[in-house]
């Protein structure tokens, strides 16, 4: 009996010091949680030179969500996303909002992967100044942390992004991201740089409606046809409207059919006030909507953009002063407990061709620009004053182009100096005013402030080579070999994922 006391007066002691141990580390680990080291040291997506830490990924997958909600503030109430809740708590589809953005972040990630690969094998790797700008991204967040009172910048990162986001993941994220752009600005510039006029050409014969406009005078009305009338009775009601309709087309030209269209309307508001009809139209408002400029997809009903862009190998059948009238037979519905029967509706369409089916024949323009950023500056004023002193610096010397672009890579902070085959409106307003400006002249200098970004010392270099569709055909022909290369990068090098390791990313 004593030999059993004896073991049961020393089990108990070593039950509850194991017990200890093990709260001790439950505590330890709630720690490691909490501090993020037990995600960090998960690998939730992995190459083979390269890989995605859970906290790295905690900051890309807030990085797309604070991204999204900035991009679409007015529309979040209609997307149902609450911006007071946590993401997991939100339906999305069959998932959650958090998943939404999971997802999204892997897509980014996977393929930053793909290209940091592709780039270590053609040798690439950060330069000192992209390293530099990471560090002045990471010292910016300092700034930003020290306005909002954080004690110091992974006390805002961790309440920003995630517990456990260390400046030390910001800077992994950055530097695989700015690796992976490098490579991928590099083979798009290759693949921009090798397109040739047969390329084009070869894509504008293809898919010409793409890049084609036309010119029409074009007229639509409708008549409601009650759905318990005869055959008879809606063959009269629908051959009126179209005798009308036929009327209009015999205009033997443009002035004829705008005529023919200014007849019908006062006709139509004279039968509207012997009927006491509210139906009346404002003459003048729709003889201003009847001549536009059009493309394939701006056409309705189909079967009318199917006939205004008839081709055959690029080469469109329309000529000038061609017409044709479009009938659209609606059915209304028939009746059930909660509604009366809706009637049909007939619609009748006129369509002239006041100008055949053209490229988009505009001229592009060339520019060259150097960029002063305000927010580098503590004062627009000083942001001001430093342009002045560039373009001072530029007028003091040859004043050539060659001169400006040799200033232009030492001041600018765009990524680039000249700007070559730039359509209208492909850039900010104000950029872009002067650069249209009808006026302008090769070698004019001047500079021009964007609210979007700051000022430009701008440089014109007249007219680009191309037209505007044939730099949207080249465009087109650059990310279609785009596509096909990233899609031959990603079969080339492999990429991970670990779902446990993902599951552990919570956001926020």
């Amino acid at each position: 009996m004593a030999t059993k006391k004896k073991q049961k007066a020393w089990v108990a002691p070593l039950v509850f010091a194991l017990v200890i141990i093990l709260i001790a580390g439950l505590i330890v680990v709630d720690r490691l949680d909490s501090n993020g080291t037990i995600l960090r040291s998960k690998t939730v997506l992995k190459s083979d030179n390269f890989s995605v830490s859970g906290t790295v990924m905690e900051f890309a997958v807030m990085t797309t969500y604070q991204n999204f909600v900035t991009q679409n503030q007015s529309y979040l109430q209609l997307f149902g996303l609450d911006t007071s809740k946590s993401l997991s708590s939100q339906k999305y589809g069959d998932g959650t909002w958090l998943d939404f953005f999971k997802e999204s972040t892997e897509t980014v990630l996977s393929q930053y992967l793909v290209y940091a690969e592709a780039a270590k094998a053609d040798g690439m790797e950060l330069s000192e100044e992209e390293l530099a700008n990471i560090d002045d991204t990471i010292e910016s967040m300092k700034t930003v942390a020290k306005y909002y009172g954080y004690q110091n910048l992974n006390a805002y990162l961790a309440s920003a992004y995630g517990i456990g986001v260390k400046a030390k993941d910001v800077k992994e994220f950055y530097k695989l991201a700015t690796l992976a752009n490098d490579y991928q600005s590099k083979i798009y510039k290759e693949i921009e740089d090798a397109v040739t006029d047969e390329d084009i050409a070869k894509e504008y014969k293809e898919n010409p409606n793409d890049y084609s406009f036309v010119d029409v005078i074009s007229y639509s009305d409708s008549i409601s046809i009650a759905n318990d009338l005869s055959d008879a009775e809606k063959e009269t009601l629908k051959g009126s409207l179209m005798s009308k309709f036929n009327a209009i087309a015999a205009g033997t030209d443009a002035e004829g059919i705008k005529s023919a269209i200014r007849e019908y309307l006062e006709e139509k508001n004279k039968t509207a006030a012997l009927t006491d009809s509210a139906d009346t139209v404002d003459v003048e408002e729709e003889l201003a909507k009847i001549e536009e400029t059009l493309s394939y997809s701006g056409i309705t009903p189909t079967d009318a953009a199917d006939w205004v862009f008839e081709n055959t190998d690029g080469v469109y059948a329309r000529n000038d002063g061609d017409v044709k009238i479009f009938e659209q037979y609606t059915e209304g519905g028939e009746a059930n407990d909660s509604d009366e029967a809706k009637p049909d509706t007939y619609t009748v369409s006129i369509f002239f061709v006041a100008k055949a089916p053209y490229a988009n024949d505009k001229a592009t323009k060339n520019v060259g620009h150097i960029l002063v950023k305000s927010d580098s500056y503590a004062s627009d004023d000083e942001a001001k004053a430093k342009a002045e002193e560039i373009l001072a610096e530029y007028k003091a010397g040859e004043m050539t182009k060659e001169a400006f672009e040799t200033l232009g890579e030492k001041y600018t902070e765009d990524s680039n100096v000249f700007y070559y085959n730039v359509k209208e409106g492909q850039m900010v307003t104000e950029f872009n005013d002067w650069l249209f400006d009808a006026s302008r002249q090769v070698g004019d200098v001047e500079i021009v402030k964007t609210e979007s970004y700051g000022y430009h010392i701008m440089y014109f270099d007249g007219e680009g080579e191309r037209k505007e569709w044939q730099v949207d055909c080249a465009s087109k022909v650059v990310n279609t070999e785009s596509s096909a290369k990233s899609e031959e990068l990603t079969s080339t090098y492999n990429v991970e994922k670990n779902e446990s390791a993902m599951k552990a990313v919570k956001g926020k």
